[in-house]
């Protein structure tokens, strides 16, 4: 896993931590060949191919641990994905947002959930902020106990997921630089979720 550094203009690095980090990515380590990070490149290509291929659309929520902070970057991510899916022609369907207690988000046919989950560590004005922004698919089978039986199994596979955590700032700070995080990661994902579905 790699873990990268994002400068905010505008912001000094005394108010603000922004830290960025994805699951999908390969770190360049000591040790890690050019021949190795090839190889692995190349496996995750072949999995992002067989999980990414193939969906009609994506249904997009953006859940939130209940603060007004976070549902005003849902607000804001809500309007950035829909922006999203007209400029580039993907058929997005949004639930809207809620409490991250409890709230799941249904999943439509043929298309890929994509999931924003915003914590923070309260108050009006958090003291940090955690996102995490997902590619999921819903699974639903029957699964054998070692012969005592059979069990229904659901729940959803992560198929892709990028995550950031940000800190520091007042709330006008903080929020900026959280809902401009939020915006680049979510390009991200559209610019994944496209290059297997054009």
């Amino acid at each position: 896993m790699g873990t990268t550094k994002t400068k905010l203009t505008g912001i000094s690095k005394w108010l603000l931590f922004l830290l960025s980090f994805s699951f999908c990515s390969l770190s360049s380590a000591e040790g890690f060949t050019p021949e190795l990070h090839q190889e692995a490149q190349s496996l995750v290509e072949q999995k992002s191919i067989k999980n990414m291929k193939g969906w009609d659309g994506i249904t997009f929520m953006c859940i939130h641990d209940g603060s007004q902070f976070l549902e005003n970057v849902c607000q804001r991510v809500n309007i950035d994905i829909e922006l999203l899916g007209i400029s580039n022609k993907i058929k997005i369907h949004i639930f809207q947002n809620g409490k991250y207690f409890g709230n799941e988000f249904a999943h439509s046919d043929g298309a890929v959930k994509l999931k924003y989950r915003f914590q923070s560590s309260g108050g009006e004005t958090p003291a940090a902020v955690i996102g995490t922004l997902s590619f999921l698919a819903s699974f639903d089978d029957k699964v054998n106990n070692r012969g005592i039986g059979t069990y229904e199994r659901n729940g959803d596979l992560i198929l892709w997921d990028t995550a950031f955590v940000a800190s520091g700032g007042n709330q006008h700070e903080l929020l900026s630089a959280v809902t401009s995080e939020a915006r680049l990661q979510t390009k991200r994902a559209i610019l994944h979720f496209i290059k297997y579905n054009d």
